[in-house]
């Protein structure tokens, strides 16, 4: 394990390598980590649609959605105290930490009885939440250290894996607890899953430790940020997004299901979403070499936009199924360049991980207001439309934000380029 102490030894050249085979190996265990991790999360539709109607039938749809919501804003947001851990050195610390934790929640969540919701909250929602928060933000970060021209491109395929393990975990999770193994047994075999994924991440990561100019608190790092306008619309952006685009991972099942769209199909509604996220997550880096990361952000956040507003109409197969593929591929564009963007917009690769960490608390944020919110406006007349038009408004609300961000950029570049022609007269 790397400490702050001897994190310097594993420095080498400065220079960021851009490839090479130990580069290429640590995005392959990022890419495990994602898919054993936020996998998982992205799977909770199953569990959304399990615990409605089987398992926690003592509560209401907009409670049980917490559970869920509350993982991804503590994944997400962990980042806050774990972003500044990981500038600090302790990278392998926080990896294996946070890999041994999830397996763990997820063998406790084994053990508890059918009802018992606030037992599930706190094992389901807070413990694997923290410990997958853990692993989340260095899996992402330890990239910068590898890769430079080609970031956006692995960041894309490590954020791949996140997809591949929803899928999986879909059809795992949905064959299991709908089969005659029960509660129990269905989530022992899935964290033995976790676990063999997680440990091949954590054997195959290695980090450069590129030691930091400064120690900077947040205090300092909000100071210095506060006059960075387009930091600051991108964050308002990411919080803005994070509270609709958690509404069709977390209901798309259950709308299928609720619309008598087949038992059989609604299964694998949440393996369509994420064949069209891996999709997305896999060409964003190319999308965003042609485009740009910022255009790309828009393009992502309005047609996720598009698609939640259609999900008001979803009635037959066909439809369900192209929302499904649709909402899945924006929102794989979006994810997979959303540390890109955020390393973009820091000048300092030593503030990278506090950086991630103060963004993606917002973007945690969201996910934590919108989703419930969204369930409580789904009532138990299940309202399809109140919800979608709700998540539709945060997210055209985040598109203007990013097209802001974008427009600040270009200014700042056009005052860039005219100080150049300024000064260079005098040189």
């Amino acid at each position: 394990m790397n400490t702050p102490n001897d994190s310097k030894e594993c420095t080498t050249d400065p220079a960021v390598p851009d490839g090479g085979l130990t580069a290429w190996l640590t995005a392959l265990g990022a890419f495990f980590i994602q898919m054993a991790g936020f996998g998982f999360v992205n799977a909770f539709c199953v569990f959304q649609d399990y615990y409605s109607q089987r398992y926690l039938t003592n509560v209401s749809s907009s409670a049980i959605s917490w559970i869920g919501s509350t993982n991804s804003f503590l994944i997400l947001s962990g980042g806050l105290f774990f972003g500044p851990l990981y500038d600090r050195g302790y990278f392998h610390w926080l990896v294996i930490g946070g890999c041994s934790l999830q397996v763990i929640c997820l063998f406790m969540l084994s053990f508890i009885q059918q009802h018992q919701f606030y037992q599930i909250f706190l094992c389901h929602g807070l413990g694997f939440g923290l410990a997958t928060s853990m692993s989340y933000v260095p899996s992402l970060a330890v990239l910068s250290h590898h890769f430079e021209k080609r970031r956006a491109i692995a960041m894309s395929i490590v954020a791949g894996g996140a997809p591949i393990g929803a899928a999986g975990y879909t059809i795992l999770l949905n064959n299991l607890l709908n089969g005659d193994l029960g509660f129990a047994n269905s989530i022992r075999i899935t964290a033995a899953t976790n676990a063999v994924c997680l440990l091949i991440g954590c054997a195959l990561m290695r980090t450069r430790s590129l030691d930091p100019k400064t120690q900077m608190h947040y205090s300092q790092l909000l100071r210095t940020s506060s006059a960075d306008y387009p930091y600051i619309f991108a964050t308002i952006g990411l919080l803005l997004f994070g509270a609709g685009s958690f509404f069709p991972i977390f209901y798309i099942q259950l709308d299928s299901s609720m619309h008598g769209l087949g038992k059989e199909f609604s299964f694998y509604t949440n393996v369509i979403l994420n064949a069209g996220n891996f999709v997305g997550r896999i060409t964003a880096g190319f999308i965003a070499a042609y485009c740009g990361i910022s255009n790309a952000f828009i393009g992502s956040t309005l047609g996720s936009a598009i698609v939640i507003f259609a999900t008001i109409s979803l009635s037959t197969r066909a439809g369900a199924a192209s929302i499904g593929l649709f909402i899945g591929f924006f929102l794989g564009v979006y994810v997979a360049l959303c540390a890109p963007l955020i390393a973009r917009l820091t000048h300092d690769l030593s503030q990278l991980g506090a950086r991630m960490g103060i963004s993606l608390f917002m973007a945690g944020l969201g996910s934590l207001i919108g989703t419930p919110l969204a369930g409580a406006l789904l009532g138990s007349d299940y309202g399809w439309w109140r919800p979608a038009v709700l998540c539709g408004c945060f997210s055209v609300a985040s598109t203007v934000m990013f097209a802001a961000t974008q427009v600040l950029l270009q200014h700042r570049k056009e005052s860039s380029a005219r100080s150049s022609l300024v000064i260079s007269p005098s040189l």
